[in-house]
């Protein structure tokens, strides 16, 4: 369980139930995770760390070890993010969309092994709390608030590294 081979924990998920796993260095909300190689990646969000009324997005990266139940600070993003989506294709993440001081199409890239960013093509929609899947290595990110409500999805295909409209809901 939690080695990413068995995602139904040999039909234990149900016996097993929720656990306390240590905390992350900093209070977040609206931030997005991924799982890789038994570590769970979590990118930006926002906290309220010096005032109850002002939420700060920030560029902060933790990754939790599932075996040792620590955390450890990753490279920061190259820009703060609330909202984001996000999924992990091979061994990158791909963090698309989100909040600064606006709602973005920005894509970054965080290449899980060397622990670095880079900036990939933007969305052609802006997009935050938008949800994202991966599905046949391609990243879908799907409806979410640009000038309103979005109705429809975009996904990015690392290979040609090019985004494409994917429907409407």
């Amino acid at each position: 369980c939690g080695d990413g081979k068995d995602n139904d924990c040999n039909g234990k998920a149900d016996e097993l139930g929720w656990q306390e796993m240590a905390p992350m260095s900093r209070v977040r909300g609206y931030t997005c995770g991924v799982y890789h190689s038994g570590k769970v990646y979590v990118f930006g969000g926002s906290s309220n760390e010096t005032s109850k009324t002002d939420y700060k997005p920030h560029k902060s990266v933790e990754a939790h070890d599932l075996a040792t139940n620590t955390w450890k600070t990753m490279a920061p993003m190259l820009q703060e993010r609330v909202g984001a989506a996000c999924g992990v294709i091979g061994d990158k993440a791909y963090v698309a969309g989100g909040r600064h001081t606006d709602n973005t199409p920005s894509l970054q890239i965080y290449d899980i092994k060397k622990d670095t960013w880079s900036a990939g093509k933007p969305m052609s929609t802006l997009r935050s709390y938008a949800a994202a899947a991966v599905y046949q290595d391609k990243l879908f990110i799907i409806a979410g608030v640009g000038y309103g409500y979005q109705k429809t999805a975009e996904v990015y295909d690392p290979t040609y590294k090019s985004w494409l409209p994917a429907g409407s809901l």
